[in-house]
């Protein structure tokens, strides 16, 4: 039986499998984040979070801070170089 840390099943999913020492049931969880729904899921919200940042780094650049811009344009093309190119 694995400990009781309390909080959420997530929690206890993804930490009691570490804390007995085994990752067997960990798998399930895992699993899961790789089904199509949930991909689909995942773009769409990376894609809402760099748009986020991109127009929070014009709206800084409007006031003469461009690094935000900067650093969000290129976190967002150094990852759509990185997956956009590979084979699959």
């Amino acid at each position: 039986m694995p400990p009781n840390f309390g909080g959420s099943r997530l929690a206890q999913v993804l930490i009691s499998p570490i804390a007995a020492g085994s990752l067997i049931r960990l798998r399930p969880a895992v699993k899961a984040l790789y089904s199509p729904p949930m991909k689909f899921a995942l773009a769409i919200l990376t894609f809402v979070l760099f748009a986020f940042f991109i127009s929070w780094g014009v709206i800084e650049m409007l006031k003469g801070r461009p690094w935000l811009l900067l650093a969000a344009l290129g976190v967002f093309f150094g990852t759509f170089i990185k997956f956009g190119c590979q084979s699959q």
